[in-house]
């Protein structure tokens, strides 16, 4: 794969050794032998590039006009809403999100409880509260 390794350097062709979710050596491409019983991945074409890193995610903020139109969603839907959200962030790269807050109380809570148990896909995600959401409806 063309590899991004956000270091600086200029983006390098490169072969990749993955341990679960993690990549644990790069080489040269052609470098890296294919160790026995491993599975290969033809990347050609192909960037790979560490995640993403949203410091200022708002998972629950559902595609609504007023910070006030929140409340009129129900907890069950707003909860799988904000677990789609997720899956988009993931999707678009971003592998962490830092919640700056939640439309209402435990939303992100049990939404990072449900992505760290692998129930559904989604970032690493540092939970927000609805405190800060209070502050930013009075605007």
């Amino acid at each position: 794969a063309r590899l991004l390794d956000g270091t600086g350097a200029p983006p390098r062709l490169a072969d990749i050794r993955v341990n679960g979710n993690r990549i644990v050596e790069t080489a040269v491409a052609g470098a890296l032998p294919v160790r026995e019983g491993e599975d290969t991945i033809s990347c050609r074409r192909a960037t790979l590039m560490p995640g993403l890193i949203e410091p200022h995610a708002h998972l629950s903020f559902v595609d609504q006009a007023t910070p006030f139109a929140f409340q009129a969603i129900p907890i069950e839907e707003h909860l799988l809403l904000t677990l789609k959200h997720a899956k988009l962030y993931l999707d678009q790269g971003f592998t962490s999100c830092f919640s700056a807050a939640a439309t209402k109380p435990r939303l992100d809570i049990v939404t990072r409880n449900a992505i760290d148990r692998g129930e559904f896909p989604g970032p690493r995600l540092r939970a927000g509260s609805r405190n800060g959401t209070r502050a930013c409806t009075s605007w």
